[in-house]
């Protein structure tokens, strides 16, 4: 098993840290929202509030601003127009959180393989994962405060170990809304179940001082749009109980099937350890589950809310397997896989039928089937004790492992990439001095056009403000500004991955535009890289061109200068 354990980290490992550097130096966009990020980076360095009231050129996200804080001073060293700094950060805390993971899993076992074996399932989800711990968003700086958390809680002793969870738990907040639940999680299991290093009373106040007293108190120094971009517009947006038990059933029977058998496997023999109380990780793993799934019932949220589950369940299949091979053999493992394989089986058959936009990893029901077949061949042969055990633990990981498994080619640019980036630069400098909004991305890094385009919000922060359930007049006051500017811009173009009519925060903008190029798949290499759980790999095809006003004539009115820069990370290595 130690080689074994080994091998699986040091392959899960590498090719993590492939994915991450590719990304690192990749000028281009993984995911739609990076544009704002560095919106945000930016004004942070300049020393403008975060959150404004929705504007002309900018509309915050519903994010939560530690990420922002942190990236902001690298992005001011690297001194580039570019993703490279908030991707760096969100890949070291990546690292940083399989690091917690192997402490958590070695702690809890006391076995450097299962703690090896922990850390290869927790990079090997990458994909599963939503392929966001590498982007420029805060899911991998949220997912180590969450561990970290965990480590100081689960396993402190004193005062100071007390004090420091409800700090991680509080910085995990400030990552992203749901590190508040995680928070409640811990600071229920101290009140409920067991006397800590802290008072019942002093748990409950500091934890109410570092979320919601923290929240009201920083808020107003962040900016006027503070409290409306993470709290009221995330508040009025709908929410489905169908939507979330869904994604969350399929999430745990087709992607994380056997890491799911293999914790439960450790939870049976935890729990009958100890009795009554569960054990702090299994309370945290099982509310991990909760918690993805009660922020899930948001419509159109994203897989990135599984990551803490998934991490928090790779410690429990390590555990899992420990105890297959070294404390106890688990009765009617053949039953468990039977089962196991109809219900994959099952939901498989459902999301295939309901269709949609996520990834569904077709080959799940036959590697079951397979590991299940082996592990049958095992038994008829009449493999003895422990070897059997040994056997079936590494076919169950396998399994896990090849239901994981993603090609990096399908994270990063395609070999033709540097060649269509000059084009697509070309194609820009091309244009006549006007204005130009790349729509889907709003704030476009000079590291891939070479030209500064026109900054504004991108499809998916307009979004945030249109799908709220609230007043049309409310909202329609929000969009006033950025509405306006686009109207009264003479000589503005829109460069889009789809059609105008079709995007969101632009349809009803779009009558006020012509398209001039269609280009087709000639910028087919120029796209989003990572495809997200709703997000497709699209590319620039469109140029929009804003229709001439009665009584104007083409070309007059304002006409800014295009800003170039020079330019040092221009493409990435091909895969």
């Amino acid at each position: 098993m130690r080689l074994f354990a080994g091998a699986a980290l040091a392959l899960s490992a590498g090719l993590f840290a492939h994915m991450a550097w590719g990304h690192i130096t990749f000028p281009g966009f993984t995911e739609p929202m990076e544009g704002d990020v560095l919106q945000h980076i930016e004004r942070i360095g300049r020393g403008l509030p975060a959150y404004p009231l929705p504007g002309a050129g900018f509309v915050a996200l519903a994010l939560m601003p530690l990420y922002y804080f942190i990236a902001a001073p690298l992005h001011l060293f690297l001194g580039v127009d570019s993703p490279a700094a908030p991707r760096l950060v969100s890949s070291v805390f990546a690292l940083l959180s399989g690091i917690m993971v192997g402490a958590i899993a070695w702690r809890e076992g006391r076995s450097g393989w299962a703690a090896a074996l922990a850390v290869a399932f927790f990079f090997s989800s990458y994909g599963v994962m939503d392929a966001c711990l590498t982007s420029g968003l805060p899911d991998s700086t949220m997912l180590f405060w969450v561990l970290l958390g965990t480590i100081f809680w689960a396993y402190g002793w004193n005062r100071w170990h007390g004090l420091a969870w409800i700090a991680c738990f509080s910085l995990a907040f400030w990552s992203k809304q749901q590190g508040a639940l995680y928070m409640a999680l811990a600071a229920a299991y101290e009140l409920v179940y067991r006397r800590g290093a802290l008072p019942r009373w002093a748990v409950a106040a500091l934890c109410l001082l570092g979320v919601p007293v923290s929240y009201a108190l920083i808020g107003p120094i962040l900016g006027d749009g503070f409290f409306l971009h993470t709290l009221v517009v995330p508040g009025h947006w709908e929410r489905g109980l169908s939507f979330t038990f869904r994604r969350t059933v399929f999430v745990v029977a087709c992607l994380v099937p056997f890491a799911t058998l293999l914790a439960l496997i450790w939870v049976s023999h935890a729990n009958r350890a100890d009795g009554r109380r569960p054990r702090p990780l299994v309370w945290m793993m099982v509310g991990s589950l909760f918690t993805a799934a009660l922020t899930m019932t948001v419509a159109g949220s994203s897989n990135n809310h599984y990551v803490p589950f998934i991490a928090l369940l790779g410690i429990g299949a390590a555990l899992g397997a420990r105890e297959m091979v070294e404390a106890d053999w688990p009765r009617r493992l053949g039953r468990r896989l039977a089962v196991m394989v109809l219900a994959l089986s099952a939901v498989m058959y459902l999301s295939v039928r309901e269709g949609g936009h996520h990834p569904i990893p077709f080959w799940a029901p036959w590697v079951a089937v397979g590991a299940s077949a082996i592990y049958l061949a095992v038994k008829l042969a009449g493999v003895k004790m422990p070897a059997r055990a040994v056997i079936s633990a590494i076919v169950l990981a396998l399994a896990q492992f090849a239901i994981s498994w993603y090609d990096p080619r399908a994270f990063l640019p395609g070999p033709d990439f540097a060649r269509q980036q000059a084009d697509l630069r070309l194609e820009l400098a091309s244009l006549p001095a006007g204005r130009v909004i790349w729509a889907d991305y709003g704030n476009v890094p000079a590291s891939l056009t070479g030209i500064k385009l026109a900054q504004a919000p991108s499809w998916v922060a307009l979004e945030d403000l249109e799908r709220q359930q609230a007043s049309g007049a409310r909202v329609a006051s929000e969009l006033r500004p950025f509405r306006e500017r686009v109207r009264n811009e003479e000589d503005l173009r829109v460069l889009s991955n789809g059609p105008l009519e079709e995007m969101p925060g632009w349809q009803i903008l779009s009558r006020n535009f012509q398209l001039e190029r269609d280009y087709g798949p000639r910028f087919a290499q120029v796209r989003q890289v990572v495809g997200h759980w709703f997000g497709g790999q699209t590319y620039p095809r469109y140029l929009y061109r804003r229709r001439t006003a009665p009584g104007r004539t083409p070309g007059q009115g304002t006409k800014p200068r295009l800003i170039h820069f020079s330019v040092i990370t221009s493409a990435t290595p091909s895969p």
